[in-house]
């Protein structure tokens, strides 16, 4: 389990600084409540790749 847990976080780590720019691009591109159509769309290609 231990190993496992390691390994993930490994993983995250690799990717970082990518996951901050999503961050400051979805914060730097606001949306209203129940209008996050850019966003939507940002996340659902991210989870595609």
């Amino acid at each position: 389990m231990k190993i496992q847990k390691m390994k993930i976080i490994k993983e995250i780590a690799e990717i970082e600084a990518e996951m901050t720019e999503w961050r400051r691009d979805i914060h730097a591109h606001p949306e209203m409540a129940f209008e996050e159509h850019r966003t939507a769309k940002f996340v659902a290609d991210k989870l595609r790749e």
